[in-house]
């Protein structure tokens, strides 16, 4: 949403803020994001209606007024300035500084590990990962992070394994004082995320893997993931075009053809790592395998997945789902592996439910 303020398209940032409030009409965080893009689209007039919608729905469900931001809100007027970023802070772990940020507050805190490659203050420059991410700000406290040897973390002479991913998870926890996290593992974010849940369960409230998968390729008891020859081949093809929008075709068919979004990815692709670096990640990732620790998952476990994935196949999606105790899968439509490509409301809808069950 914030974004979309920044393109100059308010109108298009109220609409989705509009779908947000009406998931959860009580949350003055999604109701603030609907005033002040109306606002900003120079629609006062629907501002005034939500704010005294608002108001009476927080009188008569809780007894209480709204927060004194939001009512400063029309007082701003159109003038309103967009948020900056969050401020990204480091930590020092056993033998590496990890760039970690926070966002939003809550009473659970949400910590997205996307999958391979990262970088906490690139994110925000794209309108839709930047709203994505602030939906989930609205959920509880957003908790990001480069993993070692990517992004603003230090780089590495090794390749970055599970367990040493998972540790981290740990490290940025502490520093951020989560008591309470839900997990979100994206991609090749999901296993050491898994890895957390096994050796850490009370610190957990939930685990959410978006599009990812136990093992990095293909064996005869696998047939999820491609086989080791042809993930070399295709990595091989990543880094070779490092620099440039590498793979976008894969990982958001639905961007693909937007200069913005391939500008964007290319830049991150930049700042993130190095096509040496790089490769020694996605070596690792290649031979990770969590299979053996899928029956030992015990918190709650939601698997959303799209339908059409070209990056990480459905089947993958569905093994994680049928090997957790406490899962549920979600399938979904669109072919995107990234999850704020495409259609972002079913991914919220879900996550939004998910979340609101365990912080009740």
């Amino acid at each position: 949403m914030h974004d979309k303020n920044a393109a100059g398209d308010y109108a298009a940032a109220a609409a989705h803020a509009g779908r947000l409030v009406e998931l959860d009409p009580l949350s003055e965080v999604y109701g603030r994001h609907l005033i002040r893009n109306l606002l900003l689209a120079g629609d006062r007039a629907a501002a005034e209606r939500h704010l005294e919608a608002l108001t009476l729905r927080l009188r008569d469900e809780l007894d209480v007024a709204p927060e004194t931001e939001t009512r400063a809100l029309l007082n701003a007027g159109a003038t309103l300035p967009t948020e900056a970023p969050p401020p990204t802070r480091f930590v020092r772990g056993r033998d590496i500084h990890l760039a970690f940020q926070t966002y939003g507050a809550g009473r659970i805190d949400i910590l997205v590990l996307p999958g391979f490659v990262s970088h906490v203050e690139r994110v925000w420059e794209e309108q839709r990962c930047r709203a994505f991410l602030s939906s989930l700000a609205g959920m509880g406290r957003l908790i990001l992070f480069d993993r070692r040897g990517i992004g603003l973390s230090d780089r590495v002479g090794f390749n970055p394994s599970v367990d040493a991913t998972a540790q981290d998870i740990g490290t940025v926890l502490d520093a951020a004082g989560s008591r309470r996290v839900v997990l979100f593992g994206a991609s090749e974010g999901g296993p050491p995320c898994i890895k957390f849940v096994v050796d850490h369960p009370d610190r957990v409230a939930g685990l959410i893997l978006f599009a990812s998968l136990a093992k990095g390729c293909a064996t005869p008891d696998y047939l999820h993931a491609l086989h080791a020859s042809q993930y070399d081949m295709w990595s091989q093809q990543l880094v070779s075009a490092w620099g440039g929008p590498a793979g976008i075709e894969t990982f958001a068919p639905s961007l693909s053809g937007d200069p913005q979004a391939r500008a964007w990815w290319a830049g991150l692709l930049r700042a993130a790592s190095s096509p040496g670096a790089i490769n020694g990640v996605l070596e690792a990732l290649r031979d990770m395998d969590v299979r053996h620790l899928l029956g030992r998952v015990s918190v709650p476990t939601l698997v959303l997945h799209r339908l059409d994935d070209r990056a990480v196949r459905i089947g993958a999606g569905r093994h994680l789902a049928s090997h957790i105790a406490q899962a549920r899968f979600v399938e979904l439509d669109g072919a995107d592996h990234w999850v704020f490509a495409g259609d972002q409301q079913p991914v919220l809808v879900s996550i939004n439910q998910f979340v609101r069950t365990l912080a009740a």
